[in-house]
């Protein structure tokens, strides 16, 4: 059996092609799943963001305030 004429065909379908027909097939059959699957992937986007934008907000007033009372600690501790 010759294995290389396996690894150079070329697909038939590209990506889009089969995202099309899977998305005619869920439209057809069950059309809430292309709600829930839109809907699953703007929260995703919307977690992300959050993670990205708001954290490193938050954390720094965490950090900022620590900073301060770790400087009260050793002040009191020194007298």
């Amino acid at each position: 059996m010759n294995t290389s004429d396996t690894t150079n065909s070329k697909p038939k379908c590209n990506m889009w092609q089969n995202t099309a027909w899977m998305v005619q097939i869920a439209w057809r059959a069950h059309k809430s799943v292309l709600f829930l699957v839109l809907t699953s992937a703007l929260v995703t986007v919307g977690i992300t963001m959050a993670q990205t934008l708001i954290t490193p907000v938050i954390l720094s007033k965490v950090e900022k305030k620590a900073a301060h009372a770790t400087k009260e600690a050793v002040r009191v501790l020194l007298g």
